[in-house]
């Protein structure tokens, strides 16, 4: 578990974060190209709402709990056995990474519908 968690956090900084950079940054050319109005409530300022909510719980808590976790299977390591903290914090990382991951395709389905 203690390996898995580290490589999680490293997948992370190595293809979450560039590609989270990536998105922004080319979403924001072609929108600026294409003339899309960033002002009101439309479906490309709530798209970019829903992308910082999702931005933001992996910033404040996903990757805070991944460094716990980390933290707390380093401590099974030594004591031969994985803690209830651990568990808990597990579990809270899945609930959060999963509202987190599905946020991107309530993203996907505004971005093809412009629906409003």
């Amino acid at each position: 578990m203690h390996n898995a968690a580290k490589n999680v956090m490293v997948a992370d900084y190595i293809f979450t974060i560039p590609g989270l950079v990536l998105i922004v940054l080319s979403g924001g050319m072609m929108t600026g190209g294409m003339g899309y109005s960033l002002t009101g409530l439309n479906w490309l300022t709530l798209s970019l709402g829903l992308f910082a909510v999702s931005g933001l719980i992996w910033l404040f808590i996903l990757i805070p709990m991944q460094s716990k976790m980390i933290r707390l299977s380093a401590d099974g390591i030594e004591k031969g056995t994985v803690s209830a903290a651990y568990h808990r914090a597990s579990r809270n990382w899945t609930v959060y990474g999963t509202i987190a991951t599905l946020l991107p395709l309530g993203i996907l389905y505004l971005m093809i519908s412009k629906g409003f």
